[in-house]
């Protein structure tokens, strides 16, 4: 149940109104699909023991390995329910899938997105196509792929490495390669992209969210 300030301003941006005789709000038709695509987006709850859990949990690339067609249409479906977000909070206009025509390059993130970046960059990469770098239970690299990291000192951004084994990329070639596209994506999606080294000299995206003109 919102305030009544919160309240309001869901009135007034179209997504509530009035209803009954001691002003209560409901939500509009255009509130209740923003509802269902924040629901959807958002990070699951801790599931009970026994208790499906829900939503969609994007991998960051230091999990166990995430593949098949099922992960695919759950990271699909959770990247409509995000652009739903943008569409209903006025930061796009259209829908598609990342990387390709379908998202402008003026669409830029929505506020539930600059809440949690990790979230909102890692679900753009694999609902994109690429693939998570993954670690066994004794956390030894079992995957090579990207890895999203929120240890940058900057409130609101993110980095992503290219997380490989020591002798599976020499001369560093693929990493290159790999940042680039991973740079490419993401500006579709609406965020910017700057690439730095680190202190043990590896190379990585600053992402950040871009502003709206």
């Amino acid at each position: 149940r919102a305030d009544a300030a919160t309240a309001e301003r869901l009135a007034f941006l179209g997504f509530a109104r009035r209803h009954g005789p001691h002003d209560a709000y409901c939500l509009t038709p255009e509130g209740q699909s923003l509802r269902r695509a924040l629901l959807s987006a958002s990070d699951p709850p801790p599931a009970a023991p026994g208790t499906p859990s829900v939503g969609f949990t994007p991998a960051t690339g230091d999990g166990p390995p995430h593949s098949g067609d099922r992960r695919a249409g759950a990271a699909a479906q959770a990247w409509r329910s995000l652009l739903e977000i943008r569409r209903l909070t006025g930061t796009t206009s259209v829908t598609g899938s990342p990387g390709h025509s379908g998202i402008p390059s003026a669409s830029v993130p929505a506020d539930w997105e600059r809440a949690r970046p990790l979230h909102a960059v890692a679900l753009a990469l694999e609902a994109g196509g690429r693939t998570a770098s993954a670690v066994d239970a004794a956390g030894s690299l079992v995957r090579n792929g990207y890895l999203v990291t929120g240890e940058s000192a900057d409130p609101g951004t993110v980095r992503v490495y290219w997380r490989t084994g020591a002798n599976d990329d020499p001369d560093r070639k693929q990493g290159r390669e790999s940042l680039q596209d991973y740079a490419y994506l993401l500006s579709a999606c609406g965020w910017g992209t700057e690439r730095y080294t680190d202190s043990r000299r590896r190379p990585y995206l600053l992402v950040t969210p871009r502003r709206g003109r």
